[in-house]
């Protein structure tokens, strides 16, 4: 799947870098992961491995919040995701 370019998205997002974790199977598997950027609909995620992660996931940020997502793209070490 491509990027898609910034007039596709719905709200602009911020550049961040939050320590955060994937979180799946209610919590029996986590990845660690960082998130570059984030808006009210979504975010980029940089995790070791994009293929890793299923198409649906909790994202936990480390400042407590955490998001349900869906992902929307993946390259070889990113997701693109949209808060559910």
């Amino acid at each position: 799947m491509n990027s898609p370019s910034i007039e596709n998205r719905s709200a602009q997002r911020r550049r961040t870098l939050l320590g955060a974790k994937i979180v799946i199977n209610s919590g029996g598997s986590v990845f660690d992961c960082l998130v570059k950027n984030l808006s009210e609909t979504g975010a980029l995620i940089h995790i070791e491995n994009s293929l890793a992660a299923p198409s649906h996931f909790t994202l936990q940020l480390s400042d407590g919040r955490h998001f349900e997502c869906q992902v929307m793209w993946r390259g070889a070490t990113r997701l693109g995701v949209k808060f559910q």
